[in-house]
C-alpha cells in the first residue's frame, strides 16, 4: 500500500515546528557542486565506523492510510558509547556565531532524524539507548580551513517526548485535510450549474476544459472577452475534484482584475449550491499588499516572532472559514497575532483553490514549491497571452552597484560581509571595463554573488534601524534574483551593461524554466481572449508540442458590433502630426452620432497628450478625461466608477496596452464603443530586438514573436471592452490603415465582421445608420 502523502524532514520543520519565528534567516545556499564537494571531503574525514548517507522513514497513521516521512542523515554511527548523528552544514564562514534560531533548526533536524531512528528500533523490538549524540559539522568552502563542530547529547526520552509534539501536529493536520477531501468529493461530484442554463459557446468552452483534465493533457483554449472563461473554467475542474482526480486548483493570472473575476466566479458558484459550500478557497497576495505594518520590518516584525506557537489556533479557525480572500486573512492575522503573509503560505498547500498572481508557480523567491510537488494542481493560466512577457521579467535580474552600496553601507564597519560585498563590487567594476562577459566570467560572478548573500544572511540584523531593514530586504532580494535566474535559464538570456552601475542579465525566452517548474502539476490550461496563433503562445509558455488547442466560437451575434476600418489614417510614427485632424474627426463622430461612453486607446502617453490638446481644442462642448501615467489603483477605480455611474460621462482617453485594457467590464451604456489607434506593436527597443535575433537564430520569425503578435494582442484586448453581455451593442473604430494588411488581416477573430471606411465623413454615416437599427436585443445574462 501505497503512502497518501510523502513528506521530508525539511517538510516537516518548514510546516510543523513547535515552536519559533517563521523565516527563519538560514544562510544563502551555496553552488551545489561546492556543496556536495564539501560534503564528500568532510565525510572522507570521518573513521571507519561512521555510516554515510542514512536513510530513515516511518509511517504516521492517519484517519485513513498513512503518511511516509523520511529523511537522510549526513552520518550516523552506533560504534561508541551511544548512537551519534551527523549534519554537514557548508558555510563560507563557519567561525562566524551560529544565529540562535538556525542553530534551533538544524537541532531540531537532528532531533527529528534520532526520532526516526529511534522508531524504527522500536518496531524492530530493539532496546533503546538512553540517549543520544548529536554533532554539527560546520565545514567550510576552502579546504584551507577547519570545520567548526557543535556537539551535544539529549536523552531519548527528551528527544521522543520534542518530536512526538511535531508528528502528532503532523498527523493531526493531514488527517483533518484528508477527511475534508474526503467530504468534499459527493459534494462537488454532484455540483450544478449555478444557472438556468450555459452562455452561448461556454458549454463547449467547460466541457473542453472538463475532458482536457481528465486526460491530463496541457490546452490552450481560446474564448471571447465576455463569453464567461472564469465560471467555464473552475465549474468543470471541481467536478473533476469531485471525482477524485485532481486534488487542487491554482488558478493565476497577470492582474489583480483577474483575480476578482475568479473569485466572483467561485462566489457564484457558493451562492448556486444553497447549502454549505464544503470548499476552501484562498486568495494568494504579495507581501506588501498583506503586511499589517506601514513597511515589512522582516525578521523584526513582532508578528513572526513565536509564529508555531500561535499557528495552530490560526490555523483551526482559517479551517473553519470556506472562503479567504485578502481582508479575511488578515482579519484572521490580527485576531491570532501572526504574520498574514507567513500564514498564507502555509495554508496554500491544504487549501482547494488558490487564487493569485503567476508569481505563485513560477517567480523565484514566490514559487509555492511544496504545493506544487505534492499536490500536483491544475494550472489555470489565465489571461494567458500576458505569461510570456511576464515570464521573462520573472527569469530576469540586474546588479545595480547603487543599490549594493547603499546596502554596504548600513552594514557592520569591519565585518565579513562588508567586505564580500565590497569586493563583489570591486568585481562588478572589473567587468564593467571589458567587451564582454564570457560563461567563465559569469560563473566567476555568480560564486562572489553566493558568497555575498552568505556573509550577508550570517550577520546579525540586530544594530539596524527600522529604515536600514527594506534596504537590507531589497539588495538581497535582487542578489538572490540572480542568483535564481542564473540557474533557472542558461540557455536563453543575454548580459548586458544598459549604463555604468546596472549589470542586466536577460531572459529572452522563458520556456524553459516554464516547462520545467510547471511539469509536477496535474496539466495546464492556459486561457484567453488572444491566443492567435497558439504555436507561438504555445511555444512560449513552455507547453508540449501536442498540447490541446480549443477556439470557442463569439457568444455575441455579429450584428451586435460595428468595426470600421480606416483607410486614411496613417499611425507611423512619421505620420501622426499629419493625420491628427482626421483622427480627432474620426473621435468626435462616436459622440456626435450618439453621445455617450467612449474610451480611445492611443499608442502612448504622449501621443494621448497630444491628440487630447487637438480633440479639446475643436470640441470643447464634448466631455473628455483621461488615464494619468503610474495612475494609483484608487484613482484607477475613481476613473472606472464614472463611466459605471455616468451613461453620459463622455470620452476617456486611455492607453493601449495599459491597466485599462483588459479585465475591465463595462456592460451596456458604461461603455459604448473604443477607438483604437495603432497596432499596439511596442516601440523599437535592443532587448525586443535581441529577443528577436534569438528567435531567428533558432528559425523562428523574431520580428513575429517580438514586435507584431505582444503589439497585436493589445488590440485584441481593447477591442473586448465593448461587447461583454447579451443585449450589449456598441462600435469599434480602428484607426491605422495597417492593420487591414496582413499579417493583422489574417490573426483577426472569426466573429469580427470588419467594415472599411474611407474618410471621417463616411464613418459618421455608418455610424448614424448603426445606432438607428432597432433589431431586437438577445435575453441578458448577468454571469462571469
Amino acid at each position: 500500500m501505497s503512502p497518501e502523502i510523502r513528506l521530508s524532514v525539511h517538510q516537516v520543520l518548514h510546516f510543523f515546528r513547535p515552536a519559533g519565528a517563521c523565516d527563519i534567516p538560514v544562510q544563502a545556499p551555496v553552488l551545489s557542486a561546492d556543496g556536495q564537494r564539501c560534503h564528500r571531503r568532510e565525510q572522507a574525514s570521518w573513521p571507519a565506523g561512521v555510516e554515510t548517507e542514512k536513510t530513515l522513514s516511518i509511517d504516521l497513521p492517519l484517519h485513513q492510510g498513512f503518511a511516509r516521512i523520511t529523511g537522510k542523515a549526513d552520518g550516523f554511527t552506533a560504534s561508541l558509547a551511544r548512537p551519534v548523528f551527523l549534519e554537514i552544514k557548508t558555510e563560507r564562514n563557519p567561525d562566524a556565531p551560529l544565529d540562535e534560531r538556525r542553530l534551533l533548526r538544524y537541532q531540531d533536524q537532528l532531533r527529528l532524524y534520532a526520532s526516526l531512528w529511534l522508531r524504527q528500533q522500536a518496531a524492530d523490538g530493539q532496546t533503546l539507548p538512553e540517549s543520544i549524540g548529536f554533532a554539527l559539522h560546520r565545514v567550510p568552502l576552502s579546504a584551507r580551513k577547519s570545520t567548526r563542530i557543535e556537539a551535544w547529547e539529549e536523552s531519548t526520552t527528551e528527544i521522543s517526548t520534542h518530536c512526538e509534539r511535531i508528528f502528532s501536529r503532523v498527523s493531526s493536520w493531514l488527517s483533518e485535510r484528508q477527511k475534508h477531501r474526503r467530504a468534499r468529493q459527493p459534494f462537488l461530484k454532484e455540483l450544478a450549474f449555478p444557472f438556468a442554463d450555459f452562455r452561448p459557446g461556454q458549454r463547449a468552452l467547460a466541457a473542453a476544459a472538463y475532458r482536457f483534465t481528465g486526460a491530463g493533457e496541457d490546452a490552450l483554449l481560446e474564448a471571447p472577452t465576455g463569453s464567461g472563461k472564469s465560471l467555464a473554467m473552475i465549474f468543470p475542474l471541481l467536478r473533476r475534484m469531485g471525482e477524485g482526480q485532481i486534488r487542487q486548483i491554482m488558478q493565476l493570472s497577470a492582474r489583480n482584475e483577474g483575480q476578482l473575476s475568479a473569485l466572483e466566479a467561485v462566489a457564484c458558484l457558493t451562492k448556486g449550491a444553497g447549502v454549505f459550500f464544503p470548499l476552501r478557497v484562498l486568495q494568494l497576495q504579495g507581501r506588501d499588499k498583506l503586511c499589517l505594518e506601514s513597511m515589512c520590518l522582516g525578521d523584526a516584525c513582532p508578528r513572526r516572532a513565536n509564529f508555531y506557537e500561535h499557528l495552530p489556533a490560526a490555523s483551526q479557525a482559517a479551517s473553519e472559514k470556506a472562503f479567504l480572500d485578502t481582508a479575511a486573512l488578515k482579519a484572521l492575522a490580527i485576531e491570532h497575532g501572526i504574520c498574514p503573509h507567513a500564514l498564507q503560505a502555509w495554508l496554500a498547500p491544504w487549501w482547494d483553490i488558490l487564487i493569485g498572481d503567476y508569481n505563485y508557480a513560477f517567480a523565484p523567491g514566490s514559487r509555492l514549491d511544496f504545493t506544487i510537488t505534492d499536490n500536483q494542481p491544475v494550472l489555470l493560466m489565465d489571461e494567458a497571452h500576458n505569461l510570456p512577457a511576464r515570464a521573462r521579467e520573472m527569469f530576469s535580474a540586474q546588479l545595480d552597484t547603487r543599490q549594493l552600496g547603499r546596502l554596504r553601507r548600513v552594514l557592520l564597519k569591519g565585518g565579513r560581509a562588508r567586505r564580500s560585498l565590497g569586493s563583489l563590487l570591486r568585481h562588478l567594476d572589473q567587468l564593467s571595463l571589458q567587451s564582454a562577459i564570457d560563461q567563465k566570467a559569469l560563473q566567476t560572478l555568480s560564486q562572489k554573488v553566493a558568497q555575498t548573500l552568505a556573509d550577508c544572511f550570517e550577520e546579525p540584523t540586530d544594530e539596524l534601524s527600522p529604515e536600514d531593514h527594506p534596504i537590507r530586504n531589497e539588495a538581497l532580494s535582487a542578489l538572490q534574483q540572480w542568483q535564481s535566474a542564473f540557474e533557472l535559464s542558461p540557455d536563453s538570456y543575454r548580459v548586458h551593461w544598459p549604463n555604468t552601475e546596472r549589470l542586466v542579465l536577460d531572459c529572452l525566452s522563458a520556456a524553459q524554466a516554464l516547462n520545467t517548474l510547471s511539469r509536477p502539476c496535474h496539466n495546464r490550461i492556459a486561457y484567453s481572449a488572444c491566443l492567435t496563433p497558439p504555436d507561438f503562445y504555445g511555444l512560449e509558455m513552455g507547453l508540449s508540442e501536442d498540447c490541446q488547442r480549443f477556439r470557442q466560437p463569439s457568444p455575441f451575434r455579429p450584428e451586435q458590433a460595428l468595426i470600421l476600418q480606416s483607410r486614411d489614417i496613417s499611425l507611423r510614427w512619421q505620420d501622426r502630426p499629419r493625420s491628427l485632424p482626421a483622427v480627432v474627426d474620426y473621435i468626435a463622430a462616436l459622440w456626435q452620432t450618439r453621445p455617450g461612453n467612449y474610451w480611445v486607446f492611443s499608442p502612448s502617453h504622449d501621443y494621448q497628450n497630444l491628440l487630447l490638446d487637438a480633440f479639446r481644442e475643436r470640441h470643447a462642448d464634448i466631455p473628455s478625461h483621461y488615464q494619468i501615467p503610474d495612475m494609483p489603483p484608487e484613482q484607477r477605480q475613481a476613473f472606472l466608477q464614472q463611466f459605471r455611474n455616468d451613461p453620459q460621462h463622455g470620452l476617456g482617453f486611455v492607453v493601449l496596452g495599459s491597466l485599462f485594457n483588459e479585465s475591465v467590464d463595462l456592460p451596456g451604456d458604461a461603455l459604448l464603443g473604443v477607438a483604437v489607434l495603432g497596432t499596439g506593436r511596442p516601440p523599437p527597443s535592443e532587448r525586443l530586438d535581441r529577443i528577436a535575433a534569438w528567435y531567428n537564430e533558432r528559425g523562428y520569425d523574431g520580428e513575429r514573436f517580438a514586435y507584431t503578435l505582444p503589439g497585436w494582442q493589445k488590440v485584441v484586448q481593447a477591442v473586448g471592452r465593448v461587447i461583454r453581455r447579451d443585449d450589449d451593442r456598441g462600435v469599434v473604430l480602428l484607426l491605422d490603415q495597417r492593420l487591414q494588411n496582413a499579417p493583422f488581416r489574417t490573426l483577426r477573430p472569426p466573429h469580427w465582421q470588419v467594415q472599411a471606411c474611407q474618410n471621417p465623413m463616411q464613418a459618421r454615416e455608418v455610424l448614424t445608420q448603426f445606432w438607428a437599427d432597432e433589431s431586437p436585443q438577445g435575453e441578458q445574462l448577468t454571469h462571469n
